[in-house]
């Protein structure tokens, strides 16, 4: 880690000052994408996908925006924050970098600058490797984004709907690709059509390059998405998609499952081999047991047969179900953040010892002293 990115406040001017045209590009395909409606108007949007070219083969690195705190600037979460907590424009930059997804290999691959996280899953490894860093646990993201549409619109839509069967296929990202029978999935899930008014299929934006949902589209079934992953609506559009459904039905194990189990929606896993390939992440053999172990685990509780207490249980540690935080307590982990910063300067080597400094000052209220104790794990 060099000097710049040891540094906090450094770090992101450097990236906002060199990476200033590719962040405005960026931020344009951002804009042109959250114009249009993926839920009603898929093919508007894929035509947009195909047309910015965003899926090129030879890109070597995400398509995000190039901030200190860009992680947290996918699917829409630090704007469902924001919105959520009503916190100013100007203080996003001090609230601690958002973990974008449940990462089922449990790695801590990030920097050590407070984190935020659905569920507790990653204490211990966080613990080793950066201990005395906070790591705030603040549940499932869904639970503070806004429906993408009205409370009318929703359910004059549910009407025209039906019962219907959401299907969530696997997804990869523009740094990997998947591998099985997709026709054969296809295939499979159209049989239980009849059971169904509407069969509706969640494709991801990275994936439109397979003939996935074009299969799908042939058999019958009504596609939607949730946009692009740097669109501040993404979130809010998943959560509206997901509130349609009966039924919710996955191929691979994903975030979807604990936001759709939030939502009160039942959820069925079904076995299926794919192969990925990853250009942008390495897994050792722990890494690999480890993810083997939650698929286990998940596939297990979210069986036809699953088990209720233990989807309650899995929900709660990886996506933080029942510790969700209010509008006053996210505003108090910005100010510890915002604290912790300024103590340690935004030296990344600092962190530690700030934590523990401001827990200590006589500047942290009883409510944000039980919220970082707890961060840190004293």
């Amino acid at each position: 880690m060099g000097f710049i990115e040891k540094n906090y406040f450094i770090n992101d001017f450097a990236r906002k000052t060199i990476m200033s045209y590719y962040n405005q590009n960026v931020l344009k395909l951002i804009t042109e994408f959250s114009k249009i409606d993926s839920i009603m108007d898929y093919k508007m949007f894929c035509g947009l996908i195909n047309k910015t070219g965003v899926l090129s083969k030879h890109r070597k690195t995400i398509l995000s925006l190039k901030r200190v705190y860009g992680e947290s600037l996918l699917y829409g979460h630090l704007s469902s924050i924001e919105h959520f907590a009503e916190i100013k424009k100007r203080d996003l930059k001090y609230f601690p970098i958002m973990e974008h997804g449940v990462t089922f290999w449990e790695i801590v691959n990030a920097s050590g600058f407070p984190r935020v996280c659905q569920g507790d899953y990653l204490r211990e490894n966080w613990k080793r490797k950066y201990p005395g860093v906070p790591l705030f646990c603040v549940g499932p993201y869904i639970h503070y984004a806004d429906y993408y549409y009205s409370l009318e619109k929703r359910t004059a839509l549910k009407k025209e709907l039906g019962k219907t069967l959401l299907i969530v296929p696997a997804h990869t990202h523009e740094m990997a690709s998947q591998d099985y029978d997709m026709q054969g999935f296809v295939d499979s899930i159209m049989r239980a059509k009849s059971s169904y008014q509407t069969v509706m299929v969640l494709a991801y934006w990275a994936d439109l390059k397979y003939p996935l949902y074009d299969c799908f589209i042939n058999a019958g079934a009504k596609v939607v998405s949730a946009g692009f992953r740097g669109d501040p609506y993404f979130i809010s559009r998943l959560k509206t998609i997901l509130s349609l459904a009966d039924i919710v039905v996955g191929n691979d194990i994903g975030t979807f499952i604990g936001y759709a189990h939030y939502l009160k929606k039942p959820v069925r896993l079904l076995p299926n081999t794919i192969e990925y390939t990853f250009r942008d992440l390495t897994l050792s053999q722990v890494n690999r047991e480890v993810y083997q172990e939650n698929s286990k685990q998940l596939y297990h509780a979210f069986s036809d047969s699953g088990d209720p207490n233990m989807q309650n249980a899995l929900c709660e540690k990886f996506w933080g179900i029942g510790h969700e935080k209010t509008k006053e307590e996210l505003n108090q982990i910005l100010n510890i953040n915002k604290h912790i910063l300024k103590y340690a300067r935004g030296n990344i080597s600092k962190i530690s010892d700030a934590a523990l400094r401001y827990l200590n000052s006589n500047e942290i209220s009883k409510s944000e002293y039980l919220l970082l104790k707890n961060a840190i794990s004293l």
